[in-house]
């Protein structure tokens, strides 16, 4: 049990400080060019009261299969459903 311990205290550590270095393009989980989209362009609203669930969820599914990186912009973006992830390499910055 111990040894189990150490080796999960040692991963989050080692992934923690080498995930990423603040460089924009360089993301956690690989390298992206460009940032794909803010989810406003596909009818997100920050405003409180609008479900943006559907929106976020488009935004993640025009991604590359790649991967790539949705931008959720200052705000209040309320949901109701599940965001789902289905792909590899994505980034919610």
């Amino acid at each position: 049990m111990m040894k189990l311990k150490r080796y999960l205290i040692s991963t989050f550590c080692l992934c923690l400080f080498t995930a990423c270095d603040g460089d924009d393009n360089l993301l956690c989980y690989g390298t992206h060019t460009e940032i794909e989209g803010d989810v406003t362009t596909f009818g997100a609203i920050g405003d409180g009261k609008t479900d943006c669930s559907k929106a976020i969820n488009s935004a993640i599914a025009s991604l590359p299969s790649e991967g790539g990186v949705v931008v959720i912009p200052e705000g209040d973006f309320v949901l109701d459903a599940p965001i789902v992830i289905n792909k590899h390499n994505v980034t919610i910055k």
